[in-house]
């Protein structure tokens, strides 16, 4: 087969190859995608005495580009116990952190809408805590 041949052959099938990638593969979350109300829970280990949070909101208020900030509020029988503010940016390969005045937040945008929440927190006058939950935009 001369190039020529070679060439005319090649052409369509690398032009397919190109286009395949931007079909499967997901697209990375943005600010405007945590934008709104999740509602969820958190449980795990606060020293070692295991706990469930009761309900927590994050609120994401604003966003631009990849960054965000808003406020999370934690509620016991329906009651607002505490509010914070929340703030963080999205990575290039898709994870989330955020910070409040007590922790650290690892986050992931799940494909079926879901935020699952690692939050971890430690200092002198408290016990270290990590706990995972799974949220939901309202």
């Amino acid at each position: 087969m001369n190039l020529k041949k070679a060439a005319i052959f090649a052409a369509p099938l690398l032009v397919a190859a190109a286009l395949i990638p931007s079909f499967g593969k997901p697209s990375l979350p943005t600010g405007n995608d945590l934008l709104g109300t999740w509602e969820g829970a958190n449980k795990g280990y606060q020293g070692d005495i295991y706990i469930n949070s009761g309900s927590i909101k994050i609120i994401i208020t604003e966003a631009k580009g990849k960054a965000f900030k808003g406020y999370v509020i934690n509620s016991r029988s329906g009651k607002p116990t505490r509010r914070v503010t929340v703030n963080g940016f999205i990575a290039g390969n898709g994870d989330v952190f955020a910070t409040d005045s007590k922790g650290f937040y690892n986050m992931k945008l799940y494909e079926s809408g879901r935020l699952g929440i690692v939050y971890r927190e430690s200092s002198p006058q408290q016990v270290a805590s990590t706990t995972f939950g799974l949220y939901t935009l309202k």
